[in-house]
């Protein structure tokens, strides 16, 4: 599923699945797909690179891919099975933990997966 802002883009013939984004503010974007596709929500589990699936890694197996400062200040990391990117809880951790549980406050817990409407979710012109 190709989520965009991009009319023309979700025109294309290659595009067989996509929908159109209404708003340019992310609270409002996540607030729109949430509404419209109830995915069933597993926040902390996938890659945002390659979205491979997140396992737990020791922090000497991956230390060596770490700048320092991020060393020494985080002891929990998990690292993609599929690229192997490595991930901690930063900074911005604790901002994405309230928009995560706003969400699911808001949208009345995980989701089902199941689309709100059919008519909704079409890419436009289609």
């Amino acid at each position: 599923m190709l989520l965009s802002r991009d009319r023309g883009l979700l025109r294309r013939r290659e595009i067989w699945a996509g929908a159109y984004v209404h708003s340019d503010r992310p609270q409002a974007q996540l607030r729109d797909v949430l509404g419209r596709f109830a995915p069933v929500l597993a926040p902390w589990t996938r890659c945002t690179a390659c979205n491979g699936t997140l396992v737990d890694a020791d922090k000497s197996a991956v230390s060596g891919r770490l700048e320092h400062g991020t060393q020494q200040s985080y002891d929990v990391f998990a690292r993609c099975a599929a690229c192997d990117r490595v991930y901690w809880r930063g900074a911005h951790h604790a901002r994405l933990e309230t928009i995560v549980a706003d969400a699911v406050r808001e949208f009345g817990g995980l989701g089902t997966g199941a689309p709100a409407s059919r008519s909704d979710n079409a890419a436009p012109g289609r």
